[in-house]
C-alpha cells in the first residue's frame, strides 16, 4: 500500500491537476470580477450620458432665460417707443394749442379794432 501511495505522490500529473483546478477557479473569479467591472463601466457610461443630458437641459434653460431677457428688453424698447410717440403727440397738441391761442389773440385784437 505504501508503495502505491508513494507512486501516486511521485506522479507530477496528480499535483498538476490540483494546481490546474486552483488556476481554473482563479480564472473563474477573475471572470466574475471582469463582469462586475464591465457592469460598473456601463453604469459609469450611463451616468456620463445622464450628466450630458442634464448639461444640455441646463444649456437650453440658459438659452430660454436669454430669450426671455431679450423679450423683456424688446418690451422695454416698445414702451420707450410708445412714450416717445406720446411725447410727440403732446408736443403737437401744445403747438396746436399755441396756434389756437394765437388765433384767439388775433381775434381779440381784430375785435378791438
Amino acid at each position: 500500500m505504501t508503495e502505491i501511495k508513494n507512486i501516486g505522490q511521485n506522479q507530477p500529473g496528480i499535483k498538476n491537476v490540483d494546481q490546474s483546478m486552483a488556476e481554473i477557479q482563479n480564472i473563474g473569479q477573475d471572470m466574475i470580477k471582469n463582469q462586475q467591472h464591465r457592469q460598473d463601466m456601463t453604469n459609469i457610461k450611463n451616468i456620463g450620458q445622464k450628466m450630458a443630458e442634464i448639461k444640455n437641459i441646463d444649456q437650453e434653460m440658459t438659452e430660454m432665460t436669454n430669450i426671455k431677457n431679450i423679450s423683456r428688453k424688446m418690451a422695454e424698447i416698445k414702451n420707450i417707443d410708445q412714450e416717445m410717440t406720446e411725447m410727440t403727440n403732446i408736443k403737437n397738441i401744445s403747438r396746436k394749442m399755441a396756434e389756437i391761442k394765437n388765433i384767439g389773440q388775433e381775434m381779440t385784437e381784430m375785435a378791438e379794432i
